[in-house]
């Protein structure tokens, strides 16, 4: 493997982590880790897009469950 790879791994990241494609971001960390184990710009990258990638699957089951109780008190109301 040529040395330039984690950093170039590094950068691919970064570039999806800007445009908030989190899941590829953290996809791309992760595998990077493995090429450069050491790398703590890596590990902390990987970490925060695993993070962001979470935060937004939590975020959109609470909101799905959210939309959901609106609809059923919506309905018991309607209903009264």
């Amino acid at each position: 493997l040529a040395p330039s790879w984690p950093k170039a791994s590094f950068r691919l990241a970064s570039c999806l982590a800007a445009l908030g494609e989190w899941s590829a971001a953290a996809q791309v960390a992760v595998h990077a880790l493995g090429l450069a184990p050491d790398s703590q710009e890596l590990a902390a990258l990987a970490q925060e897009a695993q993070g962001r990638v979470l935060g937004v699957e939590l975020g959109s089951r609470f909101q799905r469950k959210t939309l959901a109780d609106d609809v059923a008190t919506s309905l018991t109301n309607h209903r009264k």
